[in-house]
C-alpha cells in the first residue's frame, strides 16, 4: 500500500498500451475492449481429479445424479480475441484430462458457448467471470443434458442493474481509459423464494443483494457474494426436485436459472465450507 497506488499502476498501463504492449500484469489487451486474464495451468491436476474421483463414488447412488461442468474461461470462448502472439491455451486439454480421470459424467457447456459467442456478451469487458447471459447459455446445455425444459429469456423479467461495473481484470490494469461493463440479471415472477445463509442465520426472498452495487465488487451482488453454505427453496418450482451444487464464484450466476427447477438447492462454496 502507497499513496497514489491505483493512478500510478493506471499511468503505467496507459504507458505500455500507447508503446504498443498487448501484455499487461497477465492480462492480454484484447480486441473489442475486452480484457482477458492469462491462463495458468493449475499444477494439480491428478489430485483434482482424484478428488472428484473420490466424491462420486461416495455419493453416486440410484437415486442422486452426478455430474460436473467445467467452464471454459474467455481466454478460450475468445481465442480470436487474443492478441496473435498467444499460444493456444491448454485449457481445453486440462479439462478433458480431469473429465476422464475423475470418471464423473460431464456437463459440456464449450459447444453451446462458442455457437453463441458472436450473438450476446458471454464475459465480461474487465472482470474475470461470465455475464448472466453466458450463464444462461450454459444453463441451456445443463437443461438439455440432463432432460429439463429451460425458461425462455423472453418469458423473464431482464433489469440492467448496473451500467459502470469495472471487475477484477479491470483493477489489475487501472487504466482509466478501458470501459465499463452493465450487469444485467433476469428474474422469474413466478418464483416463490426463500434465501438461507447458513453462516449468517439470514433469511430472504432474493437471490441478490443490490447493496454491492454501491461498492466495487459489484458481481458480488449475485448469491449475496461468499457464503459457505446456501439453502434456497422455490415453492414456484416446477418440479419437487432437489439440488446440491458444488461451486465457485461462477456458480453464482447460473443459480438464478436454475432455481426455476429445484424446489430446494443447497449451494456449497468448499473454499469457504469446512
Amino acid at each position: 500500500n502507497f499513496p497514489f497506488r491505483n493512478g500510478f499502476m493506471g499511468l503505467k498501463a496507459e504507458t505500455e498500451i500507447a508503446l504498443g504492449k498487448r501484455e499487461i500484469n497477465g492480462i492480454y489487451i484484447a480486441d473489442d475492449g475486452y480484457l482477458i486474464e492469462k491462463y495458468k495451468t493449475p499444477a494439480n491436476t491428478e489430485k483434482i481429479a482424484g478428488n472428484f474421483k473420490k466424491f462420486y463414488r461416495a455419493v453416486n447412488r440410484e437415486n442422486c445424479s452426478v455430474s460436473l461442468m467445467l467452464v471454459p474461461t474467455a481466454s478460450v470462448i475468445y481465442q480470436d480475441k487474443l492478441p496473435s502472439f498467444v499460444p493456444e491455451s491448454e485449457q481445453m486439454a486440462v479439462r478433458n484430462e480431469i473429465y476422464e480421470k475423475s470418471g464423473l459424467p460431464r456437463i459440456e457447456c464449450y459447444d453451446a458457448l462458442m455457437a453463441a459467442k458472436d450473438d450476446m456478451e458471454l464475459y465480461y469487458h474487465t472482470d474475470h467471470h461470465w455475464t448472466s447471459y453466458g450463464a444462461y447459455i450454459a444453463y441451456t446445455a445443463y437443461c438439455e443434458q440432463k432432460g429439463i425444459r429451460p425458461v425462455s429469456l423472453d418469458s423473464l423479467i431482464k433489469k440492467e442493474v448496473s451500467a459502470d461495473f469495472q471487475g477484477t481484470v479491470y483493477s489489475k490494469l487501472n487504466d482509466g481509459r478501458m470501459g465499463k461493463d452493465t450487469i444485467t440479471i433476469f428474474e422469474n415472477p413466478a418464483n416463490k423464494l426463500s434465501v438461507y445463509y447458513a453462516d449468517t442465520k439470514e433469511t430472504t426472498d432474493s437471490l441478490y443483494n443490490f447493496d454491492y452495487l454501491n461498492k466495487k465488487d459489484k458481481y458480488s451482488m449475485f448469491l449475496n457474494n461468499i457464503h459457505p453454505l446456501i439453502e434456497i427453496t422455490n415453492e414456484g418450482a416446477d418440479s419437487d426436485r432437489e439440488l446440491a451444487l458444488i461451486k465457485d464464484s461462477y456458480a453464482n450466476s447460473i443459480v438464478p436459472f436454475l432455481v426455476n427447477h429445484y424446489k430446494k438447492v443447497y449451494v456449497f462454496d468448499t473454499r469457504y465450507y469446512k
